[in-house]
């Protein structure tokens, strides 16, 4: 028998186990995950993240903000509440923004009011750059930071 002959059926026999596949039990998927850390901590943080997501889908699929909160439809899933869970005050929103010292982009959601140590919680709108996705972000900013007017009632 020639050599190449002596590997023939080592050959087929690693083709055949080739063919038949090796066989691996299931993967299950991963468990479900908490979003972030300040779910159940900051609850004001958690709708606003939601509320964040409405605002981005909108604008995905209009092309611009909503008029008023309102007219977020729950394109995502159920409507997200729009009072704080915290006060059980509506959220305030201006479409254009409230400037805020120190930061780049501008306020366009916060909530009604602040809590005892100063701070607030509110939606900034970063400024768009040219190609790039829209950016929202939550944050808990001093109230002395935001640039209140007649037009944004503040404290």
């Amino acid at each position: 028998m020639e050599p190449r002959d002596a590997l023939a059926p080592a050959a087929i026999a690693l083709s055949a186990a080739a063919m038949a596949g090796c066989q691996f039990p299931p993967v299950p998927p991963p468990a479900a995950q908490p979003r972030a850390a300040t779910v159940g901590i900051a609850p004001c943080a958690d709708r606003l993240h939601d509320l964040a997501g409405e605002l981005l889908l909108y604008y995905v699929k209009r092309g611009d903000l909503p008029g008023t909160l309102s007219d977020l439809k729950g394109d995502a899933g159920p409507p997200v509440k729009l009072v704080c869970p915290v006060t059980g005050k509506p959220y305030l929103y201006r479409r254009q923004g409230v400037p805020v010292a120190g930061r780049a982009g501008r306020l366009i959601v916060w909530d009604a009011e602040s809590s005892p140590n100063g701070l607030r919680w509110g939606i900034l709108l970063e400024p768009p750059q040219p190609g790039q996705p829209l950016v929202l972000r939550v944050a808990h900013l001093p109230d002395k930071t935001i640039q209140w007017d007649a037009q944004a009632p503040g404290p």
